[in-house]
């Protein structure tokens, strides 16, 4: 059965259950730390993209919700077709507003929440049409100049009220902005008040750095300006390179971006890398990898092939960690490889050490890969490069490298015209037959003379690599 990953399913009532990157003391941590103030506050969880932030930080809502804190998640990414940020956020808080309403809570609590919102609201409204007709280079143009010629107390009078409409909306705005974080205090005062309740109120602002820069910037001062109430936090999550970059494009690159990022930011805390492992086994058993092999193996022709699925996850792991892969270019990955198997078939020889080679390599080094697309290839740099990948690594420890090689010479050489890498291999074996006196080179030389050896029982053992990147690259409709 083709399946997709999905997102994690986080239940309500047990968060943790699906958790299998461990997350919950980290979360428990982080809890215990925004309980301890009522200070306004905005906290950020920073990671590379790629690293699960997304889902550390529904985790993280859940189980507030659960211990009996509001919660608002604002993806700010989705939202970012909108020219000014509050006006998103205003419509998000309307969730919030409807999860109060439909709890029957403390209506002094709801009716905070909505004055807060309709004040906002306001604050747009007033900004929107000042912001049109106080520009001077849109006011003052020539037309109007024309128009006012030989009337000084024409034009003195324009200007006047120009620079009263300008002080009128600098006094409403400033008084607009009062009531709203007057109207958010007051419901997190509530919030707390109420038995039910736990404070602070926590707002989650997600894919903050994917947003175009100008919305992003203008977002965090929003945030500095608006809501900095009391019993009120921000947990923003974002890859800080990005942000910096994202400010650099707004204020120029002289900009001290980090700097910038620390007038918003009270505390950043740096989300470490799952492990490599159980994120990889997470991922096999929602694409229902062993589904596939288990029908597989049910076809008396592949008897030897029962290890197939752990060489898959074992290989596939090992090369995730040497390329230090990201989540999203591990899930990329693993996606490939289901398509290739689902669409390949169980009746069919697939060799899993290969695929995952080739699917890891393509990901990691481009240029590699299309080496092994070449029919005539310059085999020893192409080796070369392949070793110089796994070198000192658990993927030669495991013997999966000398596999490899073995594959990669069986598709380029033959018997009848050797390469010289198969000659140098030769020599390098011959030359300490005694295991005692073995380096650690020829006890490779050796290992891969004896893959070569296994291989050219199969008759299509030549065609094994080539056929595995031909199954990649017939996905290449399927998969980006």
């Amino acid at each position: 059965m083709l399946t997709k990953n999905t997102d994690l399913i986080i239940v309500p009532a047990d968060p943790f259950k699906n958790d299998c990157l461990e997350r919950k003391q980290t979360i428990v941590d982080l809890t215990n730390l925004v309980q301890s103030t009522n200070q306004p506050f905005v906290f950020s969880v920073e990671a590379p993209w790629g690293w699960g932030k997304t889902t550390f930080i529904r985790l993280w809502k859940a189980y507030l919700e659960q211990n009996k804190h509001p919660c608002l998640y604002f993806n700010a990414w989705s939202n970012d077709f909108a020219e000014d940020p509050m006006i998103a956020f205003l419509c998000e808080m309307s969730t919030l507003l409807e999860r109060e309403q439909d709890e029957g809570k403390n209506q002094a609590l709801i009716s905070a929440l909505r004055r807060a919102q309709k004040i906002g609201v306001g604050i747009l409204r007033r900004g929107l049409p000042v912001a049109l007709r106080v520009a001077t280079q849109g006011i003052i143009d020539e037309q109007t100049l024309a128009a006012l010629k030989g009337s000084e107390d024409e034009l003195s009078s324009l200007l006047e009220r120009v620079a009263e409409e300008r002080i009128q909306a600098y006094e409403q705005g400033k008084r607009g902005m009062k009531a709203f974080r007057d109207s958010l205090a007051e419901f997190a005062r509530l919030s707390v008040k109420d038995e039910t309740r736990r404070g602070p109120v926590i707002f989650f602002v997600d894919e903050l750095d994917r947003c175009r820069p100008d919305y992003a910037v203008a977002l965090l001062e929003r945030i500095k300006h608006l809501f900095n109430v009391e019993g009120v936090v921000f947990v923003l999550s974002i890859d800080r390179k990005q942000l910096v970059n994202s400010v650099k494009a707004i204020y120029g690159n002289a900009m001290d971006a980090d700097g910038y990022l620390r007038r918003f930011i009270d505390l950043s805390y740096r989300l470490s890398a799952p492990p490599t492992d159980r994120f990889i086994n997470m991922l096999f058993d929602r694409f229902n990898i062993h589904e596939f092999f288990t029908e597989r193996h049910k076809d008396k022709r592949f008897p030897h092939d029962q290890f197939e699925e752990n060489e898959l996850r074992t290989s596939f792991t090992d090369l995730a960690t040497i390329f230090q892969f990201s989540l999203r270019v591990q899930e990329q990955c693993l996606t490939e490889i289901n398509i290739v198997l689902r669409t390949t078939g169980t009746r069919y020889k697939l060799n899993s050490l290969l695929l995952s080679f080739v699917v890891a390599v393509k990901n990691y080094r481009s240029d590699v890969y299309q080496l092994l697309h070449q029919e005539k290839v310059d085999i020893e740099k192409l080796l070369r490069m392949v070793k110089e990948l796994l070198v000192g690594t658990e993927y030669i420890e495991r013997l999966y490298e000398p596999a490899i090689t073995a594959y990669i010479i069986r598709n380029f050489c033959t018997e009848q015209n050797p390469c010289k890498t198969l000659l140098d291999l030769r020599a390098l074996a011959e030359n300490a037959r005694d295991a005692q006196e073995q380096n650690r080179d020829q006890k490779r030389a050796q290992r891969i003379l004896a893959n070569l050896e296994r291989l050219n029982g199969f008759n299509d053992s030549s065609k094994a690599l080539s056929y595995a990147i031909s199954r990649l690259d017939h996905i290449g409709n399927f998969v980006s």
